[in-house]
């Protein structure tokens, strides 16, 4: 089967803290990564273009609506759910209130403290993307 592509959210403040998300245990349904920390995202649709993807799934996780230009592509990366996980820093407003739709929490969080844990997807490679860009 071929992988699809994915859309993967850096949502930041000014103060540089990021949105993360717990996943949730699937609720009997096997997911990826349950109960594991990371960032929101998920599959660009066809015909959707990955910025679409990215807007379209923080509206539905977050109710948290952003247009393209708050957002910058900032690089790619393959793994075990995607040919492509196209990486979006999208900036947000410092009072920027998420309402959760989908995982079992949220929380802002600095890069050091998002370093720190056990991500899914291999995300510690966008922490270690970010943190050799900074």
């Amino acid at each position: 089967m071929k992988k699809p592509n994915s859309a993967t959210v850096l949502l930041q403040r000014p103060d540089g803290s990021i949105l993360m998300q717990l996943r949730d245990d699937g609720g009997g349904t096997p997911i990826p990564y349950p109960n594991m920390w990371n960032f929101p995202g998920g599959i660009v649709e066809p015909p959707e273009k990955p910025i679409e993807a990215a807007i379209r799934e923080t509206a539905e996780e977050f109710e948290i609506s952003l247009k393209a230009t708050d957002c910058k592509e900032i690089w790619r990366y393959t793994h075990e759910h995607a040919a492509s996980d196209h990486i979006f820093l999208c900036k947000v407003p410092a009072d920027t209130m998420p309402v959760l739709h989908e995982g079992a929490d949220w929380a802002w969080m600095t890069l050091s403290e998002i370093a720190e844990l056990d991500l899914g997807f291999e995300q510690a490679k966008i922490v270690a993307y970010m943190l050799s860009h900074k």
